[in-house]
């Protein structure tokens, strides 16, 4: 059984891909990634590192403590700062 609120273990992945318009024939524009990281990396958003990679996956735009992230994952303490609920508690 899951916790209600869960904590995603140092070295935890989570990827989001952005698609682009249906011009674009919907190729991926770029990912979001959350890594997360040992204790103590970034203790305002529970550890997590965010990287930002181009559509290709091939070049890394940003890394590390990006304000742009860590400005809207700051608020979902509650669910280790994940916005969406990876795992189910069912």
């Amino acid at each position: 059984m899951f916790a209600k609120q869960p904590q995603f273990p140092k070295g935890s992945i989570i990827v989001k891909k952005k698609l682009g318009t249906f011009q674009e024939q919907y190729q991926p524009v770029l990912y979001t990634v959350m890594r997360k990281r040992a204790a103590g990396y970034n203790p305002a958003v529970g550890d997590w590192e965010f990287l930002v990679v181009g559509g290709d996956g091939k070049e890394l735009q940003a890394s590390g403590r990006l304000e742009r992230c860590q400005s809207c994952h700051v608020g979902k303490k509650d669910s280790d700062f994940v916005f969406r609920p990876y795992v189910t508690l069912e």
